[in-house]
């Protein structure tokens, strides 16, 4: 270690000599180093100061945390109870003294506030926070069971609360914009709703960031943080969120006409695998992946313009919000004319600049 030299003048006397001082035994110096008051007269030797007794360091800890103490006793009295305020600092609490309101509260005789102090959270400690999953997982269920339960006609991200289920769900759609995703498939309403209230109000968790975000306290915090975001919306992007939903939903309607589908002798649907099939030029596997003869490279790197699927799946979101109470607002006619004219606008001005026949064109003056 660099600035520590330890030295044995006779036998059974260890030194530091950053410290100055002596040791019997070699424990005791290997204490020394690992101690704060070594680690002090460290810092002393590195901006050549000379170092302190122990005795000391023992006075300067002890000042230091007298000046903390009193600090903090010194915020807890800058309050006032009349005007309801408290300061940080003394400065602002002089400057409050003197100001018109607080001599206007004290000659109208207001009574003063005396808050109540919130009794103190009572933290697990080490010893009794669960170490292994099942532990954490009865945890948990005993927090699920004691926890409350907040009726169906509530709303997921305010405290609005309606008469029936439904006008709820119409509430959350209209003013949230909450949307289910395969809604035409679901099963369960009342039993996603429950789900999903008891993810938010005992869980915590926002229902798009799925836990992967920001930790939230309370059931408010966790309901400002997704109207905020626009989070009011299930995380169905991927194949693990979907599974997280998928007790409520039932997909079998739209495999029972298929020919990749089979039911079983227990009664349940069962998805049939294709075969590897192979017709002399390529091979294709039962995921869809094709491999095809070297030959072939020529038309395999042709790209085709694949059609406007924008239209398709704009129809089934428009079904969708339809069956939850949404119309379309028909546009008039005067506003389909001026759509016509910009669109007509547009075009002209992009064949005007390809060709460069644009109709309001400044000619170039060329300087010889």
């Amino acid at each position: 270690m660099e600035g520590v030299q330890t030295t044995a003048t006779y036998e059974g006397i260890f030194t530091c000599i950053s410290c100055r001082v002596q040791f019997m035994t070699p424990e005791e110096q290997r204490d020394h180093f690992k101690s704060e008051y070594h680690r002090f007269n460290l810092k002393r030797k590195a901006f050549d100061l000379p170092p302190v007794t122990f005795e000391v360091f023992e006075a300067k800890v002890a000042a230091l945390k007298k000046e903390e103490t009193s600090k903090e006793t010194q915020h807890t009295k800058l309050e006032c109870r009349i005007c309801d305020k408290r300061f940080q600092s003394e400065g602002p609490y002089q400057q409050h003294l003197v100001s018109n309101k607080h001599k206007n509260n004290v000659a109208a005789g207001v009574p003063e506030k005396i808050r109540n102090p919130k009794p103190p959270v009572e933290q697990p400690s080490i010893e009794e926070q669960p170490r292994t999953l099942e532990e954490q997982e009865k945890l948990l269920e005993d927090k699920i069971r004691n926890a409350k339960k907040y009726p169906l006609e509530m709303c997921l991200f305010c405290s609005h609360h309606s008469e029936t289920l439904e006008k709820s769900v119409e509430h959350m759609v209209k003013v949230h914009s909450f949307f289910i995703p395969d809604i035409e498939y679901l099963i369960d309403l009342p039993g996603l709703i429950r789900y999903l209230s008891d993810k938010i109000c005992i869980g915590n968790i926002c229902l798009y960031c799925n836990g992967k975000g920001k930790i939230f306290k309370d059931k408010d915090a966790t309901q400002t943080h997704m109207r905020d975001l626009s989070h009011c919306k299930l995380n169905y992007d991927t194949e693990e969120n979907e599974e997280e939903y998928e007790d409520y939903f039932d997909f079998t309607s739209q495999y029972k006409d298929s020919d990749q589908v089979s039911q079983g002798e227990d009664g349940q649907l069962m998805l049939n695998q294709p075969d590897i099939v192979y017709n002399g030029h390529e091979i294709v596997f039962p995921d869809g992946l094709t491999i095809g003869h070297r030959d072939y490279a020529v038309y395999y790197k042709q790209r085709y313009t694949k059609g406007n699927e924008r239209l398709s799946h704009l129809r089934s979101i428009i079904s969708q919000y339809r069956l939850l109470g949404w119309n379309e607002t028909p546009k008039t006619q005067f506003q389909l004319d001026k759509k016509r004219q910009r669109q007509a606008l547009t075009l002209d001005i992009k064949v005007g600049m390809k060709k460069n026949t644009q109709r309001y064109y400044k000619n170039q003056l060329l300087v010889q």
